[in-house]
């Protein structure tokens, strides 16, 4: 499973054997706390797996001398994720999902050393919700997409001759029957700046 983490992290050690680790994820440092909840809603709809945000499993810690952006795993002894800042944090939860194997509810993960971190500072996807009406669940989904692929911005085409998508106060009648509201766009950029990505929209003029 490690030969196989996209994208491919700079540097891997492999050793024999493999880390059995409970399905529990903690850290001490107070500002990584919110990225925990990355980890167990993505590994819940990947594994369906409740993983517990306690001691014991999975750990976290801070290490400054890592860049913003960097990150280090460790599982030669259980899963230990080392990062300075919750960029690097964020990509190293990304890598975790990728590398851990699920078997009767008990995670476990190859003996790696992995150290990794962006090699362009922009990396991006972009969506066409326009052309053909995407729901509000499934943007979601590009969302946790730009997240395990380490892709920090998510374009979202909005408005062209097809579709207006965006709701409006001052010309109500201008976005058609299928359209997001404004809840749902307060959501979605809620739910991407917990993933460390930001949304960026795009606009046809004329459209």
């Amino acid at each position: 499973m490690i030969n196989t983490i996209l994208p491919t992290p700079k540097k891997t050690e492999l050793f024999d054997g493999a880390s059995v680790i409970a399905p529990a994820i903690w850290t001490e440092n107070a500002p990584f706390m919110e990225c925990l909840t990355v980890f167990t809603d993505a590994a819940k709809r990947i594994f369906a797996l409740d993983i517990a945000i306690a001691p014991g499993g999975i750990l976290v810690e801070y290490d400054a001398s890592l860049p913003e952006n960097a990150y280090r795993l460790d599982s030669r002894e259980g899963l230990v994720l080392y990062a300075s800042a919750k960029e690097g944090l964020l990509y190293a939860l990304s890598t975790a999902l990728h590398a851990v194997k699920v078997k009767n509810g008990v995670l476990s993960c190859e003996k790696a050393l992995i150290e990794d971190w962006p090699e362009k500072p922009y990396r991006t996807l972009m969506v066409d919700l326009v052309r053909e009406w995407i729901p509000a669940h499934r943007v979601y989904r590009y969302i946790d997409v730009c997240f395990m692929q380490k892709l920090n911005h998510l374009h979202l085409h909005l408005v062209d001759d097809q579709r207006f998508t965006l709701p409006s106060k001052a010309f109500p009648k201008l976005p058609g029957k299928r359209h997001y509201s404004f809840e749902d766009i307060a959501a979605f950029c809620d739910y991407a700046k917990l993933r460390g990505v930001i949304l960026i929209p795009e606009f046809e003029a004329p459209g």
